[in-house]
C-alpha cells in the first residue's frame, strides 16, 4: 500500500513514544509490477492431469480379475468389513477346557462363552437304566408268576408291558438324540463347543446352516455347525445372547462372501434354504434369471425379489431362508456382473 509523503508521526501503541517514518517500515512509493511477475509461467494442461474413470472390461478374464476389478464386488466386501459389531466387553468369559482341537489355534482371542441349555448325558444314563432294570425285574417276576401258574390270564398282558418298559429303556439310552446342554466358546474366527464329551471346533467358512426369525416379536437365531450341531439362539436363552448371536451372524457373512461367490463364478450352485443361486440366477418357491431381477430385498419377516416387468413382487418368508446377508450381497453382485462372466 502507498503511504503518502506528508504521512505523520506515528506513536507505539505500547510506550507512546513518537515514531520516525523509517521505523514504520511503510514506503512513500509502491513498488512496480514488474518485481513481483513471476520470471517463468507454470502451463496446466488438463488432458495431463485430469483423472480418467476406469473401464470395466467387457468381460472378465478369470476369478481374479473379477475379484479385483468388480466396483460391485469391492462395495459388498466394504460394507462386510465396516458392519458396527456389537460390543463384546461385557460378555461372560469361561475358562477354556484343557487338550483344546489344533485348528482353535487360528481362532485368534475368546471374546465370549453362552451356555444353551438341555439335558444332561449322565441323566440321560441314569434314566435309561433305571427304565431298562425295571422292565427286567417285571420280567423275572412275571417269568416266575408264570412258572406257578397264579397268573396265566393277565400273563400276555404282562409281558406286554414289560417288553414296552424294556424297548423304552433300551431306546431312551442307546438309539435317542438327548438335546444336550452345549457350551459354545466364540473367538474371533469361529467357535468351540462342548457338548457333553464331544467338542468341536468350526471356523465361520465352516458353519454348514444359518437361519434367522422372528417369532412373536422376538429374534430367533439357528446354526447348524459343520459336524451338524444345532444351536438356537433367542431372547428366551438370556438377554445378553442377541449380540453374540448379531456378532456371530455378521462374521459368517464376512468370511463366506468370496468362497460361496466363488463357487457361482466357477459354475457351482449354492443353496440358501429353499432358494438356490447358480449363474442363470436364482431358483425356488420365486426367482428367475439374472436379467429379469432387478433387486433383492428384505425386511424383519420377509424375502422380495424385483422382476422386471411384473407389478407385485415375489416374496418368501426368511425363516426358509439361510444365510439372508449373504444371499443378498452375492445376488446384488450377480445382477450387476452376470453379464461380464466368462463362459464356463
Amino acid at each position: 500500500m502507498q503511504a503518502p509523503d506528508d504521512l505523520a508521526e506515528a506513536t507505539c501503541l505500547n510506550c507512546g513514544q513518537f515514531l520516525a517514518l523509517a521505523q514504520t517500515h511503510v514506503t512513500a512509493k509502491a513498488p512496480t509490477t514488474a518485481t513481483i511477475r513471476s520470471s517463468e509461467a507454470l502451463e496446466w494442461t488438463p488432458g495431463q492431469t485430469a483423472p480418467r474413470p476406469d473401464v470395466l472390461p467387457a468381460q472378465y478374464a478369470d476369478w481374479d480379475e473379477f475379484r479385483s476389478v468388480s466396483p460391485t464386488v469391492q462395495a459388498e466386501l466394504l460394507k462386510l468389513a465396516t458392519c458396527a459389531l456389537p460390543d463384546m466387553r461385557g460378555a461372560a468369559l469361561q475358562r477354556l477346557p484343557e487338550n483344546l482341537p489344533p485348528k482353535v489355534d487360528e481362532f485368534g482371542r475368546p471374546l465370549a462363552t453362552l451356555t444353551i441349555p438341555g439335558e444332561k448325558r449322565p441323566v440321560n444314563y441314569t434314566v435309561g437304566i433305571i427304565i431298562a432294570v425295571v422292565g427286567c425285574l417285571f420280567l423275572l417276576a412275571g417269568g416266575f408268576e408264570l412258572g406257578t401258574g397264579r397268573i396265566q390270564r393277565v400273563a400276555p398282558l404282562l409281558l406286554l408291558l414289560v417288553l414296552v418298559a424294556i424297548g423304552v429303556g433300551i431306546w431312551y439310552f442307546f438309539l435317542r438324540k438327548p438335546t444336550l446342554e452345549v457350551t459354545v466358546w466364540i473367538f474371533e474366527n469361529g467357535l468351540f463347543l462342548m457338548r457333553g464329551p464331544d467338542v468341536e471346533a468350526c471356523g465361520w467358512e465352516d458353519v454348514a446352516d444359518f437361519y434367522s426369525d422372528e417369532y412373536a416379536g422376538r429374534h430367533c437365531y439357528s446354526i447348524v455347525t459343520q459336524l451338524g450341531c444345532r444351536l438356537t439362539l433367542s431372547t428366551e436363552i438370556s438377554p445378553e445372547i442377541m449380540p453374540l448371536a448379531e456378532y456371530i451372524r455378521l462374521k459368517i457373512a464376512s468370511a463366506q462372501f468370496l468362497p460361496k461367490l466363488r463357487k457361482i463364478f466357477d459354475g457351482g450352485r449354492v443353496s440358501f434354504g429353499l432358494l438356490r443361486l447358480n449363474r442363470a440366477g436364482i431358483s425356488g418357491p420365486i426367482g428367475g434369471p439374472w436379467a429379469q431381477i432387478a433387486r433383492v430385498l428384505c425386511d424383519e419377516k420377509n424375502l422380495f425379489l424385483d422382476i422386471r416387468g411384473q407389478e407385485t413382487w415375489h416374496q418368501v418368508p426368511l425363516r426358509e431362508i439361510s444365510f439372508v446377508p449373504l444371499l443378498m450381497a452375492i445376488a446384488h453382485v450377480m445382477i450387476e456382473d452376470f453379464t461380464r462372466l466368462p463362459p464356463n
